[in-house]
């Protein structure tokens, strides 16, 4: 049986090999029983058939094959006889902040081997694929245990990015509010906020999964790797304390939004008043002066309407000077 869209790794201190295209089942068992570490990577979920026959090579207990299929379940941990099965969601970056993209990833973790199995083609390990064919660090020098936690940790550093771009689109968004809010404002806003409160729900069960693999599965993780799963925890933990940081940020910002608004109504509504207040006597005066009596001295004066001007102009003045004074603008 051919396998699509997958690649096997095996490497040992000294060397490596790869297989990424044409891969066969006899390809995935030779590379099993060979001297050194085997990593399978697949890029989809595969169909019950494939995964019957991957479950004969790795030993696969049914509920294992069943929990792979199962791309709605919980992020769960369970250890078998002859391997650590774990999975969990991943949040898949993207150059927009607020795309809400995830998939499923499964891990088996044996003693020699590791197969990771994604719900979609989305490459966030070349990494480590770069780490083995360069023998960069000391991942050749290590058990499968410690291909591991470098899969984990590139998975959290996608989050790490992902939390990157929307404190750097809250930092313009801060800006934008602050001067010149605008209704899209506030949806992006809320916009920045659901996708918070979503990667929380994804980080927090990442948290418990990582901090069981730190408790300890001494058939599977050595002793001298815990360190590095105890890193992981505390990145977890970080990750939280920063969403939870950038949501605080957030939740101000839309009180910042409507209090920016609320005070530029508060100035539109004191340019009104008192350009009200300064029309109402002239209004007042003017009304007076265009009722139709027959006895009104002041109609037959000569400087009348000269003087009715200079009355209402000096009374607009002394209303500026006042609300000057009182330093109403």
């Amino acid at each position: 049986m051919k396998i699509n869209n997958c690649q096997i790794y095996s490497y040992t201190p000294e060397n490596f090999s790869k297989i990424t295209q044409n891969i066969h089942l006899k390809d995935i068992e030779e590379s099993l029983n060979t001297e050194g570490v085997m990593w399978l990577n697949m890029h989809r979920v595969p169909t019950e058939s494939e995964l019957l026959e991957l479950g004969k090579i790795f030993k696969l207990h049914r509920t294992t094959r069943e929990d792979i299929l199962d791309l709605s379940q919980r992020p769960k941990v369970e250890e078998f006889e002859d391997y650590l099965f774990f999975s969990l969601t991943c949040f898949i970056p993207s150059h927009k902040a607020d795309a809400l993209r995830t998939e499923q990833i499964s891990f088996i973790l044996g003693k020699n081997f590791v197969l990771s199995i994604q719900e979609r083609k989305a490459d966030h390990f070349q990494t480590v694929r770069d780490r083995i064919e360069n023998n960069t660090g000391i991942l050749r020098t290590k058990k499968a245990d410690y291909l591991v936690y470098r899969l984990l940790d590139v998975i959290l550093d996608s989050y790490f990015t992902s939390l990157e771009k929307i404190t750097e689109e809250s930092e313009l968004l801060d800006v934008e509010v602050t001067n010149s809010p605008e209704p899209e404002s506030l949806n992006k806003i809320e916009r920045i906020k659901r996708t918070l409160i979503f990667l929380r729900k994804l980080i927090f069960p990442i948290k418990e999964i990582v901090s069981r693999l730190d408790n300890g599965f001494p058939r599977f993780i050595a002793e001298d790797n815990q360190p590095y799963f105890r890193d992981l925890k505390d990145s977890t933990q970080s990750l939280l304390d920063e969403t939870d940081t950038n949501k605080q940020i957030i939740e101000s910002m839309a009180q910042m939004y409507y209090a920016t608004l609320s005070h530029k109504m508060n100035e539109i509504m004191k340019v009104l008043t008192m350009v009200g207040t300064i029309f109402i006597p002239l209004t007042f005066i003017a009304g007076i002066y265009g009722m139709n009596f027959t006895i009104m001295p002041e109609l037959h004066w000569e400087f009348g309407y000269f003087a009715v001007w200079i009355i209402m102009i000096v009374l607009a003045i002394l209303l500026l000077i006042y609300f000057r004074r009182k330093k109403w603008f």
